[in-house]
């Protein structure tokens, strides 16, 4: 790791944080990563968690503080509050933009800004990827409304409480919910993995199929009006919240997980498909499954356990 003062980047961003490690990743373009010869250490990973932290964040705020919306205008806020020149302006206004993410690029800052699929977009999204794996969704919404939402949303916001389309608003949260919650369920369920496969493993626990089979369970489980599942699922966040809103996100996944996943077989399936496009066994033992050198013949152990494998 570079001999680097995390305490600067806090201070500039005001989130502390228990492990350095995950801000450094957090920091570092895949370029810089592959230089030092350390691929887990770039922020691609930490930019797949966080681009769907934000999403559900924006959804979340935008239910709670503009029911008098209608849901086309939600998703019209939505592609505002996530389209490149605002991620990137941010970046910038936080005093990141001179000296982070770790490049290799030597190109001008000024010039690299304004290109398409710039490098401060996606450490933006890996910076809120890595505050809400550090610290917990509530400090990355938080965090989130200060500096990105409330500076576009404030001055418009009115005092109306009554909701413009109560169901088709819930369903809208619960939408961007399931997506967050497979995403951070599938990032630490397969740590190291890249992110072409963690997106494919994601989109498969939130395709129709799935969805349609939530929704037959979730029937046993109060949804006694059988609505869409990402409705239920939005009214179950809802109570959560009300609850505890620091919490309600991690309830929910706790709660989703458990009532509707079957872990193993997940895990067999992406371990499969590791194996398919050849990574090593070792690697998978190592990094996926988390097991030390001094761990591995557990670790083999589990692995052919996984793979019904004698």
């Amino acid at each position: 790791m570079l001999d680097w003062k995390p305490e600067v980047v806090e201070s500039q961003i005001g989130i502390n944080f228990k492990d350095y490690y995950v801000l450094f990743a957090a920091l570092s373009d895949i370029s810089y990563a592959k230089q030092i010869e350390d691929v887990t250490a770039s922020n691609e990973r930490l930019a797949f968690l966080g681009e769907d932290v934000l999403k559900f964040t924006i959804a979340d705020y935008i239910y709670q503080s503009c029911p008098y919306l209608q849901v086309s205008n939600y998703q019209g806020l939505m592609v505002k509050l996530t389209e490149r020149e605002r991620l990137t302006k941010t970046w910038f206004q936080l005093g990141l933009g001179e000296s982070y993410p770790f490049l290799v690029n030597t190109e001008e800052r000024a010039i690299l800004r304004k290109k398409k699929n710039n490098p401060f977009e996606k450490a933006f999204l890996a910076l809120v990827g890595a505050i809400h794996d550090d610290r917990g969704f509530s400090q990355a919404r938080n965090w989130l409304v200060k500096y990105l939402i409330m500076p576009l949303l404030q001055k418009y916001l009115k005092d109306t409480p009554e909701r413009a389309e109560p169901e088709l608003q819930i369903k809208f949260l619960g939408n961007t919910l399931l997506s967050s919650l497979a995403t951070d369920y599938i990032y630490h369920l397969l740590p190291g993995v890249e992110v072409k496969r963690l997106s494919q493993f994601q989109r498969k626990l939130i395709s129709k199929t799935e969805v349609k089979q939530y929704k037959d369970h979730s029937i046993q489980l109060g949804n006694d009006q059988a609505v869409g599942f990402k409705q239920f699922l939005g009214e179950q966040y809802l109570i959560a919240n009300e609850q505890n809103n620091r919490t309600a996100f991690r309830v929910m996944r706790d709660w989703w997980v458990k009532e509707f996943l079957e872990e193993e077989e997940i895990l067999k399936g992406a371990l499969s498909q590791l194996l398919k496009d050849g990574m090593p066994q070792k690697w998978i033992i190592r990094t996926v499954l988390g097991y030390s050198s001094k761990d591995y013949d557990a670790g083999r152990d589990r692995f052919h356990e996984l793979m019904d494998e004698g």
